[in-house]
């Protein structure tokens, strides 16, 4: 099942940190509804709604929650009492998101924002930002909910909302291990478990935990991920917290299906289906049924699978839930498959590609029309500006040659030498004024250049800037738990932590180096030295500088360049070149592949070409490979990490000396990048 899918329970479980354990009596709810009914101040009655509704909120009577939630959102609008208005809204959408009607809590959790930022609350914007976030992850929008998890932590820290803080860094590296960043997500994990230690929160520990737990799995370091899944199912039986209970269930019958122990994995996968049945949670009802169809499955037990798949395609539908519903196609697909039914495997695997292409479609397409709304609206605007001055030079130039007429009308018979002479200066004012009108032209497409260079550059520093700050609060993370309990860790863990460090500071500095040489050959302060040198002896300097990486995952890196062939360029430049698309050949090559650089001479340029028979590339991948604005740094074969810009200072030192480079992928196949430059110095 898809690592979302399989571990977005977790972020159900959020909710739970800033709710209070246990729940009210009959008697004790009877009191708070005779209490409501004798209350003379709106406040005091509002407050006694919301607490109301929270009660029967955690004893699961949805229906009557959302009842004194919205009895208690009129009468706030009522007495204009606007914070009430909001945290009553704001816990609706929180407890209509239960209930997986998504859009609609959506439309709750950005009233009670609406309220929030008029009143400037920090706090209570910060736990809106949180909610909204947890929507979009649900709705699989990623990048709008981790710009909203973002806004709540900067807002939290802000405040020093340790609560808040906890809950954006826990969802932050949800979102990470999504993106597969363990070593980042790691960070965030421990940072949120350090804070919630603090507060003395054990549902937040437990949390955290099995979020800890969860990336083990997925590194499949299995023993560290059982440690820490019992470690948190302890301290949610302890609290007595039956979906905390759930959460871990369910992650060990995932983990024990992983390790083949198909028995066990049925009975904790049972378990957990028990309790969400008993609380109503369908979104992980039907997850509980397609993980327990994958067992049965697996068990060759194909008409039990078949059962509880098609029970969690009748709920994924009613749910509207295209990551349910791709799941339980992919699954239906396997197992028909497996009774050689392939005409129903062919069936259900065509829906599983529609929805698959649907959900990581989605969002780049809203994102691309969004783009292009404000292009043509802008482009709109300048053409409406244009016209109007265009217009008003005809109207005076019309003016003018009505004077001129009347005036040479006129005076003819008696002024023709006047008539020549005024005639030659409207020639000349005509031949100045298409002049004038060629320099605004040209102004103004420097202005469009401009413009779009400014845009592209903040753009791109968006993009550094959030990357740097991922680093840094993974280090920060990381740094803050081992400073606290390094005594009491063992020693594998410490050394886990201390390589993740290690990795994420390489990385940084990295990022840092290219940024600094990107950014001189921006201001021109890059120094340009082009001679002539032996191509073989810088591409073998450069194969002897990265043999350590070649061994490490046992290669072969071949040079076929001639020893007689010259090539004109900047010798710092061209190193930097031929390192990055070495070492990218080598971060994308599989263990025991081949890597051959070789070169020919033609028409007086120099082709290099760097051939790898790595893991390939798409069309999509290849249209934005060199574009500094998109984020396109992808793991190597060996979980190797990249800047996102080595590929981006080759095509900008290349073109600093007039040449080209482009690349040809496929899938699988491998790629091989080309690089053109002048053979000689040019006379």
């Amino acid at each position: 099942m898809n690592t979302k899918n399989r571990n977005i329970s977790i972020s159900f479980l959020l909710l739970v940190q800033f709710m209070v354990a246990g729940s009210l009596s009959a008697g004790a709810q009877d009191s708070l509804l005779v209490a409501i009914q004798t209350a003379e101040e709106d406040s005091v009655k509002i407050g006694l709604l919301i607490e109301l509704a929270d009660n029967y909120g955690r004893v699961d009577s949805s229906t009557l929650a959302g009842q004194y939630y919205r009895e208690a959102i009129t009468l706030a609008t009522e007495a204009g009492h606007l914070r009430s208005r909001a945290v009553a809204l704001d816990k609706l959408g929180t407890l209509v998101r239960r209930t997986g009607l998504y859009d609609q809590s959506l439309e709750y959790h950005l009233q009670a924002l609406e309220l929030a930022e008029s009143l400037d609350d920090k706090k209570l914007l910060a736990s809106i930002y949180n909610h909204i976030g947890v929507v979009y992850r649900r709705k699989t929008e990623d990048n709008l909910a981790l710009n909203y998890h973002l806004s709540a932590l900067r807002t939290g820290e802000e405040i020093d909302d340790t609560r808040n803080i906890a809950y954006a860094s826990n969802s932050i590296g949800i979102i990470y291990t999504y993106q597969k960043n363990y070593a980042e997500a790691l960070g965030y994990f421990y940072r949120a478990l350090h804070l919630a230690e603090q507060r003395n929160n054990p549902t937040g520990v437990a949390i955290n935990l099995n979020c800890i737990a969860w990336v083990h799995e997925l590194q499949e370091n299995y023993n560290s991920a059982i440690e820490y899944y019992e470690r948190s199912l302890a301290v949610n039986e302890q609290a007595d917290n039956i979906e905390g209970m759930a959460i871990c269930y369910n992650d060990l019958g995932k983990l024990y299906r992983t390790m083949g122990q198909y028995n066990r994995s049925l009975e904790y996968y049972e378990k957990t289906l028990q309790i969400h049945e008993k609380t109503g949670d369908q979104h992980h009802v039907a997850s509980n049924r397609i993980n327990l169809g994958q067992v049965y499955a697996d068990l060759g037990e194909y008409q039990r699978s078949l059962s509880e798949l098609y029970n969690a395609l009748d709920i994924a539908k009613q749910l509207g839930s295209k990551r349910l519903l791709m799941d339980c196609y992919e699954q239906l697909a396997e197992t028909h498959q497996d009774l050689r039914q392939f005409e129903s495997s062919l069936y259900y695997v065509k829906n599983y590609a529609a929805y698959r292409d649907s959900i990581y479609n989605e969002e780049s397409s809203r994102q691309i029309a969004e783009f292009k709304t404000l292009f043509d609206t802008e482009k709109k605007e300048k053409e409406n500006i244009l016209l109007v001055a265009e217009k008003d030079a005809l109207d005076a130039q019309v003016k003018r040659q009505r004077l001129t007429v009347i005036a040479v009308s006129a005076f003819l018979l008696f002024f023709t030498t006047i008539s020549v002479y005024l005639f030659v200066i409207r020639r000349k004012l005509l031949l100045y004024q298409e002049k004038i009108n060629l320099q605004n032209e040209q102004l103004i497409e420097n202005e469009i250049k401009l413009n779009e260079m400014i845009a592209t550059k903040d753009k791109f520093f968006k993009i550094i800037a959030h990357d740097l700050r991922n680093h840094f609060n993974g280090l920060l993370g990381y740094s803050e738990l081992l400073a606290q309990t390094h005594r009491e860790m063992d020693v594998e863990a410490r050394e886990n932590m201390i390589n993740d460090i290690s990795e994420i500071s390489k990385n940084t500095f990295s990022l840092l180096e290219n940024l600094l040489v990107w950014s001189r050959s921006q201001t021109d302060n890059l120094p340009f030295s082009p001679k002539e040198y032996r191509l073989s002896r810088l591409v073998d300097a450069t194969i002897t500088a990265v043999q350590s990486l070649v061994k490490a995952k046992g290669l072969k890196l071949t040079s076929g360049v001639a020893k007689e062939l010259k090539v004109y360029a900047d010798k710092e430049m061209l190193n930097t070149v031929l390192r990055n698309l070495i070492t990218n050949a080598i971060k994308f090559s599989n263990q025991g592949g081949e890597i051959h650089i070789d070169a020919e001479q033609a028409n007086g340029h120099v082709k290099i070409y760097v051939r790898d028979q790595g893991i390939g590339m798409t069309r999509e991948k290849l249209d934005i490979l060199f574009d500094i604005t998109q984020k396109t740094s992808t793991l190597g074969t060996d979980k190797e990490k990249g800047t996102g810009l080595g590929l981006a200072l080759c095509k900008e030192f290349v073109e600093i000396h007039g040449g080209q480079i482009h690349v040809e992928s496929e899938k699988g196949r491998g790629s091989v990048f080309t690089v053109v430059l002048t053979a000689e110095k040019p006379a």
